[in-house]
Protein backbone atom coordinates (compact mmCIF):
# COMPACT_ATOMS: atom_id res chain seq x y z
CA UNK A 1 0.00 0.00 0.00
CA UNK A 2 2.47 2.53 0.97
CA UNK A 3 4.41 1.86 -2.42
CA UNK A 4 1.39 2.47 -4.12
CA UNK A 5 0.89 5.53 -2.63
CA UNK A 6 4.56 6.57 -3.20
CA UNK A 7 3.61 6.19 -6.88
CA UNK A 8 0.75 7.81 -6.78
CA UNK A 9 1.89 10.74 -4.97
CA UNK A 10 5.99 10.54 -4.61
CA UNK A 11 5.88 14.26 -3.29
CA UNK A 12 3.78 13.65 -0.29
CA UNK A 13 5.32 14.09 2.99
CA UNK A 14 2.69 12.11 4.84
CA UNK A 15 3.20 9.11 3.08
CA UNK A 16 7.09 9.19 3.68
CA UNK A 17 6.59 9.80 7.28
CA UNK A 18 4.29 7.23 7.79
CA UNK A 19 5.90 4.31 5.99
CA UNK A 20 9.00 5.26 8.89
CA UNK A 21 6.93 4.00 11.56
CA UNK A 22 5.57 0.75 9.46
CA UNK A 23 8.70 -0.48 9.09
CA UNK A 24 10.51 0.60 12.17
CA UNK A 25 7.59 -1.57 13.93
CA UNK A 26 8.65 -4.48 11.48
CA UNK A 27 12.06 -3.66 12.84
CA UNK A 28 13.69 -2.64 9.26
CA UNK A 29 15.61 0.40 9.62
CA UNK A 30 17.75 0.49 7.20
CA UNK A 31 14.69 0.75 4.91
CA UNK A 32 13.23 3.35 7.74
CA UNK A 33 16.56 5.14 7.34
CA UNK A 34 15.58 5.81 3.34
CA UNK A 35 12.39 6.18 3.92
CA UNK A 36 13.24 9.37 7.10
CA UNK A 37 15.72 10.46 4.52
CA UNK A 38 13.39 10.77 1.77
CA UNK A 39 10.67 12.52 4.20
CA UNK A 40 13.31 14.75 5.47
CA UNK A 41 14.34 16.00 1.63
CA UNK A 42 10.35 17.12 1.65
CA UNK A 43 10.32 18.60 5.21
CA UNK A 44 14.20 19.50 6.64
CA UNK A 45 12.64 20.67 9.89
CA UNK A 46 10.63 17.53 10.99
CA UNK A 47 11.96 16.93 14.89
CA UNK A 48 10.11 13.88 15.14
CA UNK A 49 11.22 12.50 11.67
CA UNK A 50 15.29 13.18 12.86
CA UNK A 51 14.09 11.57 16.30
CA UNK A 52 13.07 8.65 14.21
CA UNK A 53 15.80 8.40 12.05
CA UNK A 54 18.43 8.90 15.04
CA UNK A 55 16.17 5.81 16.59
CA UNK A 56 16.78 3.78 13.47
CA UNK A 57 20.49 4.74 13.06
CA UNK A 58 20.99 3.66 16.55
CA UNK A 59 19.78 0.11 16.15
CA UNK A 60 21.80 -0.31 13.36
CA UNK A 61 24.60 0.52 15.34
CA UNK A 62 25.30 4.10 13.98
CA UNK A 63 25.85 5.93 16.90
CA UNK A 64 27.72 8.73 15.74
CA UNK A 65 24.91 9.14 13.27
CA UNK A 66 21.73 8.52 15.67
CA UNK A 67 23.81 11.56 17.78
CA UNK A 68 23.80 14.04 15.46
CA UNK A 69 19.82 13.39 14.64
CA UNK A 70 18.70 13.34 18.06
CA UNK A 71 21.06 17.01 18.54
CA UNK A 72 19.42 18.33 15.95
CA UNK A 73 15.94 16.89 17.01
CA UNK A 74 16.53 19.28 19.97
CA UNK A 75 18.05 22.05 18.05
CA UNK A 76 15.05 22.78 16.35
CA UNK A 77 13.06 23.65 20.11
CA UNK A 78 10.72 20.46 19.88
CA UNK A 79 7.43 21.03 21.84
CA UNK A 80 8.19 19.36 25.53
CA UNK A 81 7.13 16.31 25.02
CA UNK A 82 9.18 15.01 21.96
CA UNK A 83 11.70 16.95 23.68
CA UNK A 84 11.78 14.51 26.47
CA UNK A 85 11.68 11.72 24.25
CA UNK A 86 14.54 12.79 22.17
CA UNK A 87 16.82 13.71 25.38
CA UNK A 88 15.98 10.46 26.80
CA UNK A 89 17.31 8.50 23.19
CA UNK A 90 19.59 11.03 23.06
CA UNK A 91 21.12 9.97 26.66
CA UNK A 92 21.25 6.02 25.70
CA UNK A 93 24.34 7.43 23.77
CA UNK A 94 26.88 8.19 27.19
CA UNK A 95 30.14 6.58 27.36
CA UNK A 96 30.12 3.61 29.25
CA UNK A 97 31.13 4.09 32.40
CA UNK A 98 29.83 1.76 35.16
CA UNK A 99 28.42 4.50 37.25
CA UNK A 100 26.72 6.74 34.04
CA UNK A 101 25.58 3.45 32.78
CA UNK A 102 23.93 2.26 35.73
CA UNK A 103 22.35 5.80 36.42
CA UNK A 104 21.09 5.73 32.82
CA UNK A 105 19.64 2.43 33.45
CA UNK A 106 17.64 4.11 36.46
CA UNK A 107 16.56 7.51 34.29
CA UNK A 108 15.24 5.16 31.59
CA UNK A 109 13.20 3.22 33.69
CA UNK A 110 12.04 6.25 35.70
CA UNK A 111 11.08 7.60 32.70
CA UNK A 112 9.28 4.94 31.17
CA UNK A 113 7.01 4.55 34.27
CA UNK A 114 6.75 8.66 34.12
CA UNK A 115 5.14 8.63 31.05
CA UNK A 116 3.10 4.93 31.93
CA UNK A 117 1.08 8.00 34.71
CA UNK A 118 2.98 6.17 37.34
CA UNK A 119 4.75 8.99 38.52
CA UNK A 120 4.50 7.23 42.44
CA UNK A 121 7.15 4.13 41.30
CA UNK A 122 8.82 6.43 38.87
CA UNK A 123 10.40 9.21 41.69
CA UNK A 124 12.39 6.88 43.58
CA UNK A 125 14.17 5.90 40.58
CA UNK A 126 14.94 9.16 39.24
CA UNK A 127 16.21 10.11 42.62
CA UNK A 128 18.98 6.62 42.97
CA UNK A 129 19.77 7.70 38.74
CA UNK A 130 20.67 11.31 40.60
CA UNK A 131 22.30 9.65 43.44
CA UNK A 132 24.86 8.38 40.66
CA UNK A 133 24.54 11.18 38.05
CA UNK A 134 23.29 14.90 39.53
CA UNK A 135 24.92 16.79 36.62
CA UNK A 136 22.12 15.92 34.00
CA UNK A 137 19.76 18.38 33.65
CA UNK A 138 16.78 16.30 31.89
CA UNK A 139 16.93 13.74 34.40
CA UNK A 140 15.81 16.63 36.62
CA UNK A 141 13.45 17.82 34.51
CA UNK A 142 11.71 14.12 34.52
CA UNK A 143 11.78 14.00 38.56
CA UNK A 144 9.95 17.55 38.35
CA UNK A 145 7.43 16.28 35.98
CA UNK A 146 7.11 13.12 38.28
CA UNK A 147 6.37 15.65 41.36
CA UNK A 148 4.18 17.42 39.27
CA UNK A 149 1.84 14.76 38.69
CA UNK A 150 2.11 13.74 42.71
CA UNK A 151 1.21 17.86 43.36
CA UNK A 152 4.53 18.02 45.34
CA UNK A 153 4.84 21.47 44.02
CA UNK A 154 7.90 22.15 46.80
CA UNK A 155 10.49 19.24 45.51
CA UNK A 156 9.09 19.80 41.93
CA UNK A 157 10.39 23.71 42.30
CA UNK A 158 13.88 22.09 43.84
CA UNK A 159 14.26 19.75 41.31
CA UNK A 160 14.01 22.59 38.43
CA UNK A 161 16.30 24.63 40.26
CA UNK A 162 18.54 22.17 39.92
CA UNK A 163 17.72 21.75 36.40
CA UNK A 164 18.76 25.54 36.08
CA UNK A 165 21.79 24.92 37.98
CA UNK A 166 22.69 22.89 34.76
CA UNK A 167 21.21 24.85 32.39
CA UNK A 168 20.39 28.81 32.60
CA UNK A 169 18.62 29.08 29.71
CA UNK A 170 16.36 25.77 29.29
CA UNK A 171 13.15 27.39 28.57
CA UNK A 172 11.15 24.11 29.33
CA UNK A 173 12.69 24.22 32.97
CA UNK A 174 12.39 27.64 33.01
CA UNK A 175 8.38 27.49 32.09
CA UNK A 176 7.98 24.42 34.54
CA UNK A 177 9.19 25.98 37.33
CA UNK A 178 7.59 28.89 36.76
CA UNK A 179 3.83 26.43 37.18
CA UNK A 180 5.41 24.83 40.55
CA UNK A 181 6.29 28.53 42.25
CA UNK A 182 2.67 29.90 40.90
CA UNK A 183 1.09 26.40 42.56
CA UNK A 184 3.19 27.49 45.78
CA UNK A 185 2.01 31.05 45.41
CA UNK A 186 5.63 32.68 44.90
CA UNK A 187 3.65 35.18 42.16
CA UNK A 188 6.50 36.92 41.53
CA UNK A 189 9.46 34.35 41.16
CA UNK A 190 6.92 32.67 38.65
CA UNK A 191 6.51 35.94 36.71
CA UNK A 192 10.37 36.10 36.31
CA UNK A 193 10.51 32.71 35.12
CA UNK A 194 7.87 32.90 33.29
CA UNK A 195 8.82 35.56 31.14
CA UNK A 196 12.44 34.01 30.86
CA UNK A 197 11.02 30.97 29.11
CA UNK A 198 9.02 33.20 26.90
CA UNK A 199 12.21 35.20 26.41
CA UNK A 200 14.08 32.20 24.93
CA UNK A 201 11.18 30.73 23.52
CA UNK A 202 8.87 33.63 22.10
CA UNK A 203 6.78 31.34 19.38
CA UNK A 204 6.04 28.31 21.92
CA UNK A 205 2.06 28.94 22.69
CA UNK A 206 2.68 26.67 25.76
CA UNK A 207 5.32 29.09 27.38
CA UNK A 208 3.45 31.78 26.59
CA UNK A 209 0.03 30.35 27.98
CA UNK A 210 2.08 29.79 31.08
CA UNK A 211 3.13 33.56 31.15
CA UNK A 212 -0.47 33.95 30.93
CA UNK A 213 -1.41 31.98 33.90
CA UNK A 214 0.90 33.24 36.36
CA UNK A 215 -0.75 37.19 35.30
CA UNK A 216 -4.01 35.53 35.90
CA UNK A 217 -2.88 34.73 39.34
CA UNK A 218 -1.62 37.82 40.46
CA UNK A 219 -4.79 39.32 39.40
CA UNK A 220 -3.10 41.92 36.04
CA UNK A 221 -6.24 40.32 34.51
CA UNK A 222 -5.09 43.25 31.11
CA UNK A 223 -2.27 41.95 31.19
CA UNK A 224 -3.37 38.25 31.04
CA UNK A 225 -5.65 38.75 28.34
CA UNK A 226 -2.68 40.58 25.84
CA UNK A 227 -0.71 37.17 26.75
CA UNK A 228 -3.36 35.11 25.98
CA UNK A 229 -4.46 36.27 22.52
CA UNK A 230 -1.15 35.91 21.64
CA UNK A 231 -0.90 32.27 22.83
CA UNK A 232 -4.27 32.11 20.61
CA UNK A 233 -2.59 33.30 17.39
CA UNK A 234 0.79 31.15 18.11
CA UNK A 235 -1.38 27.55 18.39
CA UNK A 236 -5.33 28.72 17.75
CA UNK A 237 -6.00 25.11 18.15
CA UNK A 238 -5.06 24.55 21.80
CA UNK A 239 -7.23 23.54 24.37
CA UNK A 240 -5.68 25.23 27.07
CA UNK A 241 -5.54 28.57 26.16
CA UNK A 242 -9.23 28.32 25.89
CA UNK A 243 -9.86 27.35 28.88
CA UNK A 244 -8.08 29.99 30.33
CA UNK A 245 -9.47 32.56 28.23
CA UNK A 246 -12.97 31.14 29.86
CA UNK A 247 -11.46 31.53 33.11
CA UNK A 248 -10.13 35.30 32.60
CA UNK A 249 -13.70 35.94 31.61
CA UNK A 250 -15.38 34.39 34.89
CA UNK A 251 -12.60 36.69 37.11
CA UNK A 252 -13.09 39.87 34.96
CA UNK A 253 -17.47 39.49 36.15
CA UNK A 254 -16.63 38.86 39.45
CA UNK A 255 -14.54 42.49 38.95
Amino acid sequence: LFEQAERDAPEAFTTHANRVVWLQDLGRHAEAVEACNRALARRPGAALLLNNRGVSRLSLGDEDGARLDFEAALALAPEPGLARFVRANLARLDPPDSRVVEAHRLLCEGVRLAQEERPRQAIPLLLESLDLDSERAEAWIFLALAYRAERLWEQGAEALAEALRLQPENAEALGERALALLALGRHEEALDHARLAVGLRPDDAGLTCNLGLVQLERGALEEAAEVFRRAGELDPADPIVALCLKELRKRRRKD
